[in-house]
């Protein structure tokens, strides 16, 4: 776990240190840019062990940029973190670590091996297809590649199956006795927070942008792709990420690695609703169902419950501004929990926030008011009941899709009159007539 030295304890170290502790992995605690003129190691250290009561004397220090102590945490990473359990003798069964498109040879992967062996020419499944592949490819990196025959349990290769033959990143890699006996590893599916529309800036330019995400999504398997399309945009993608940072990294690799522009709407978060009514239930296939969209939203006679995805906020920051982070996350209807000093100038604060409210702009309004030294992190803290309405905006009487949204019935008001007051500024000055409607009322604005 990589401490800043400069910096010291943020939001996003609680997050990781939280996730490796869920997981039960050892954490070997270091700091790093300990050569920059303000690092001060000895309150870093202190700062650990009041947040993670780790003990000081085992926390490493490095400068990456320098070299300094890199070796002594290779060591450390040897003698500390436990060697796999190898199994040379049971089903060959191989997890994804990475995965990237060869011009001449396809798909290929870097894989670990967590049991048995496979040799060129064997025949193996993808855990999540259903067709057989031949290996046709095997090499280790040592860095440059290596090829081989045949390779074991606990080493880490590459291996390429054709053109049609590669999985994603996380998905396994079966011999067929394993696939048909079911004795894969079960892997929990991903959840994704956030959701986004992308449509390619030009028509022409679908099949280039189509080509791109499918390239990206080999590598990303966080990634939940399924088609779309709007009357405004054409025909492009709803795409599901696993949070902000997330969705910024990966239109950044769109543009960077495939030169590939897209267009992407506001980003939204999913619901949950619970239906009622034996029909209802039958078309939905249960009685709770995921909204992705606020389009796919039922009538509401049809739907007993909603459920808005809640998170658990981290914040990390100086004492003076307490009072003013404090009002941030009760306006954005925030519960608080057990605050923590971590030293005498900084505090970590911690709230239970809607997702819908941190996602548009609770980061940037929380760098302003702290003059950019608070840090924020969340974690998923599931779905929970909330009274939640969809909001349509309409124009001359037409319905416009790509602004309906779900909110919270507190924030009805605001939100529609912020929206409205938006438009009012983008539109030219005319006859036009702005409605916004809801399930249980409808308001009309003239502009």
């Amino acid at each position: 776990m990589l401490v800043d030295a400069n910096e010291g304890v943020q939001a996003q170290t609680v997050a990781v240190h939280s996730l490796a502790k869920r997981n039960n992995l050892l954490i070997i605690p270091t700091l790093n840019k300990v050569d920059l003129p303000r690092a001060n190691p000895d309150k870093v250290k202190s700062q650990l062990k009041t947040v993670f009561d780790i003990d000081p004397a085992t926390v490493l220090s490095i400068s990456a940029k320098k070299g300094w102590g890199v070796e002594e945490l290779l060591q450390a990473v040897i003698t500390r973190i436990p060697p796999p359990i190898v199994k040379l003798d049971d089903h060959f069964k191989a997890h994804i670590i990475d995965t990237w498109h060869d011009k001449y040879r396809g798909v290929l992967c870097l894989a670990y091996i967590h049991s048995g062996k496979v040799r060129i020419g064997q025949t193996v499944k993808w855990r999540s297809g259903s067709k057989q592949h031949t290996v046709k490819f095997l090499a280790l990196l040592r860095p440059q590649e290596e090829p081989i025959e045949e390779a074991g349990a606990g080493q880490v290769i590459m291996v390429g199956c054709g053109p049609k033959g590669g999985g994603s990143v996380g998905d396994q890699l079966l011999s067929i006795d394993c696939a048909d006996t079911g004795d894969a590893i079960t892997v929990a599916p991903v959840r994704h927070m956030v959701y986004a529309g992308v449509f390619p800036a030009d028509q022409s330019q679908h099949t280039q942008l189509s080509d791109a995400i499918k390239k990206l999504a080999l590598n990303d398997s966080a990634v939940s792709v399924t088609p779309d399309s709007s009357p405004a945009l054409g025909q492009g993608w709803r795409v599901g990420f696993l949070g902000l940072l997330h969705l910024d990294v990966f239109t950044q690799r769109l543009l960077q690695e495939y030169k590939a522009e897209a267009i992407l709407t506001a980003p939204s978060v999913p619901y949950k609703i619970k239906v009622k009514g034996s029909k209802i239930i039958k078309q939905y296939k249960g009685e709770e169902v995921i909204i992705t969209n606020p389009l796919q939203l039922p009538d509401a006679n049809n739907i007993a419950e909603y459920y808005e995805p809640l998170v658990i906020g981290t914040i990390i920051t100086p004492v003076e501004y307490i009072g003013a982070v404090t009002s941030l996350c009760i306006d954005r209807r925030g519960t608080p929990l057990p605050s923590n000093a971590v030293d005498d100038r900084m505090t970590m604060l911690q709230y239970i926030l809607p997702l819908s409210e941190v996602v548009v702009d609770f980061h940037d309004t929380l760098k302003s008011i702290t003059s950019g030294f608070a840090s924020f992190d969340y974690q998923d803290y599931g779905f929970h009941p909330s009274p939640l309405i969809r909001m349509d905006i309409l124009l001359n009487g037409v319905l416009v899709e790509e602004l309906s949204t779900i909110v919270h019935v507190s924030r009805l008001e605001y939100n529609a009159r912020r929206l409205t007051e938006k438009l009012k500024e983008m539109i030219p000055r005319q006859m036009v007539q702005v409605i916004y409607l809801f399930w249980l009322m409808i308001n009309m604005l003239n502009l």
